[in-house]
C-alpha cells in the first residue's frame, strides 16, 4: 500500500490504518496539497469491468432490466460512498459531467460498444445482452458470469448491491436531482465553460471535509 492509498485510508470513517509516514526519496520534498489526490488516480479495468458485470448481474438476479443511465448512476452512487467510507473508489473510472448528471467515461463507452474501451478493459466482446427501451434508453441484461470476487472486495459489492437497490426505487427525476446536487458535480460542470462536458475531480468527490482531514494526514506525516 503506497503513501497515498494509507493516507486515504487514515481519513476514511470505518477504517483503522496506522498513520503513513513521508514517503523516502524525491516524490514529496514538503507535504503536498491534498488536491494531488484528483492526478493519482487512475482508472483500473478490471474493476471497471467486475462491477459493470455485477450491476447487471444483481438486476438479473432480481429480475429487473437497468438501462444505461441508471447502470451508471448505480456506478457512481457506489464509488462516492465506498470512496468516502473505505478511502478509495471501486473502479477508478474517470467520472465526466454531463446534462444528465455523473457519467463514468470508460464504463459508458463500453456499454455504446466502443471497440477501444471494451479492448481496455480486456473484452473481446459484450457479455450481456442489449435491447431497445423506448427513446434513447436500452436495457442491459443476462450478462454471461458472475464478477470476480478476487477483483471486487466485500466492501465493493456491498455498495454497489446498495446502489443498484436505492437506484431502482427511485424515479428518473429523483435520481437526477440526487446525482446533480453532488458538490463535484456541480463544480466540474460549472467550470465547464462552453463544453458540453468536463472532467470531474476525485478530490471534490472526497468531500471537503476529508479532504481537510487528508491534508492533515499529510501534514502529520512531515512532522514525524
Amino acid at each position: 500500500m503506497d503513501f497515498l492509498q494509507r493516507s486515504l485510508m487514515a481519513i476514511a470513517v470505518d477504517v483503522s490504518v496506522d498513520l503513513p509516514a513521508a514517503p523516502e526519496g524525491d516524490a514529496f520534498a514538503s507535504p503536498p496539497d491534498a488536491s494531488v489526490f484528483a492526478e493519482r488516480l487512475t482508472p483500473i479495468p478490471e474493476r471497471i469491468r467486475e462491477a459493470l458485470i455485477f450491476v447487471i448481474r444483481q438486476a438479473d438476479r432480481a429480475n429487473i432490466r437497468l438501462t444505461q443511465y441508471e447502470i451508471l448512476k448505480s456506478l457512481f452512487f457506489a464509488d462516492r460512498e465506498h470512496l468516502r467510507t473505505y478511502g478509495r473508489p471501486i473502479t477508478f473510472d474517470q467520472y465526466e459531467a454531463l446534462p444528465d448528471g455523473p457519467v463514468p467515461s470508460l464504463t459508458y463507452d463500453a456499454l455504446k460498444g466502443s471497440l477501444h474501451a471494451m479492448r481496455f478493459l480486456g473484452l473481446d466482446e459484450a457479455l450481456w445482452r442489449c435491447e431497445p427501451a423506448g427513446g434513447k434508453a436500452y436495457h442491459y441484461f443476462d450478462v454471461a458470469r458472475d464478477a470476480d470476487d478476487d477483483v471486487l472486495s466485500e466492501s465493493d459489492m456491498e455498495e454497489l448491491e446498495k446502489a443498484v437497490t436505492m437506484v431502482h426505487s427511485m424515479t428518473f427525476s429523483q435520481i437526477w436531482d440526487l446525482s446533480h446536487e453532488d458538490p463535484a458535480y456541480q463544480s466540474a460542470w460549472n467550470r465547464r465553460g462552453n463544453a458540453r462536458a468536463a472532467m470531474m475531480r476525485y478530490d471534490e468527490l472526497l468531500g471537503k471535509d476529508a479532504l481537510e482531514r487528508l491534508g492533515d494526514v499529510f501534514a502529520a506525516a512531515w512532522d514525524r
